[in-house]
């Protein structure tokens, strides 16, 4: 990505938002790209570099705790309705009139909010999904219900590292074992994922620990610095305010707030399912879908979570394909 195209907008609640921001020169639709974690705005760089020469406007921001952007440690800062809000700053000063916003892991969590709150805006022609589902309002969200549930739907245990990353020193532990909590995030062996990270207790152990494993291939020593390198020299504090904001009801709170007809998103929706996610089921995303957002086209593809980078041909050539029916 274009280090000349990165810009810088501070929002009207104070913080810095370092984001990389491509026009059209032909009047096609902005497409606003939202990463997850831990990951930075180069997690789309594959997808950047393709829709740019299609002539789509693309905005990547580094979000909330991540890259160049500023990276606090309160954690009701990371409510997804104050991050919204960051985000359409960032289409207003960049004046977007049509745009599309697709997100990923955490990103896929800030664009339902997005839909919740703006999808009557007629700049927003669609809403994109990639390896995590629409994420509905969760007034009610407990951590340890929310582990339960989504056991009971999946079969086992899915989500027990959030126990984990709710904890006040998360952050410091993951810090000092860098290697072997990025090894296992991002391990070949998927099964060394469902194992150790979606357990309750089990990424704690590995990390704590300093078990390490292969990393998967797409991961060459040039990927690892791009991806790595920026995130671990911000620390992993800041990003995993995102899921304290949940874990300490910040966010819930916001969330009780969006009224219920909100909860269904009617413009057309994409997505991308992983079929081999351990922890995003697309067997979930399908259940989801199908209740709250009736104008979905699904695309599933063989890959593990982190189908950006390892499947990018595909979920490229999928995407496009849903962007020119909109």
């Amino acid at each position: 990505m274009d280090a000349s195209l990165y810009k810088t907008l501070r929002t009207s609640r104070g913080y810095k938002y370092r984001y990389y921001a491509s026009r059209s020169p032909v009047g096609k639709p902005t497409l606003l790209l939202l990463h997850g974690f831990p990951c930075t705005s180069y997690a789309w760089h594959n997808q950047v570099k393709f829709f740019n020469p299609l002539g789509y406007g693309v905005i990547v921001p580094d979000l909330l705790g991540y890259g160049g952007t500023d990276k606090p440690v309160n954690v009701a800062d990371y409510r997804l309705k104050l991050m919204v809000m960051d985000m359409m700053e960032i289409l207003r000063h960049e004046r977007v009139e049509k745009v599309i916003a697709i997100g990923h892991d955490w990103g896929s969590a800030l664009v339902s909010r997005i839909a919740n709150y703006y999808e009557r805006d007629p700049r927003f022609l669609g809403f994109g999904f990639m390896a995590l589902s629409y994420f509905v309002p969760t007034p009610d969200f407990d951590i340890s219900a929310f582990g339960e549930i989504t056991k009971a739907m999946g079969g086992r245990e899915i989500f027990g590292y959030w126990g984990f990353f709710a904890e006040e020193n998360a952050g410091k532990v993951i810090e000092a074992h860098a290697e072997s909590f990025l090894s296992i995030l991002f391990a070949a062996d998927v099964n060394m994922v469902l194992k150790y990270v979606g357990g309750f207790g089990a990424l704690k152990r590995w990390v704590s620990s300093n078990q390490k494993t292969a990393f998967s291939p797409w991961l060459t020593d040039k990927e690892k610095r791009n991806f790595f390198d920026p995130i671990l020299s911000g620390g992993l504090s800041a990003p995993l305010c995102w899921y304290k904001t949940f874990a300490y009801k910040h966010t819930p709170k916001d969330d009780a707030e969006i009224p219920f007809e909100n909860y269904i998103i009617k413009k057309p929706v994409f997505f991308g399912a992983a079929l081999r996610d351990a922890t995003c089921t697309p067997a979930m995303g399908h259940a989801i879908h199908a209740q709250c957002c009736p104008n979905t086209t699904t695309v599933e593809i063989d890959s593990d979570h982190w189908l950006l980078s390892a499947a990018p041909d595909k979920c490229n050539r999928a995407l496009l394909k849903w962007i020119e029916t909109l």
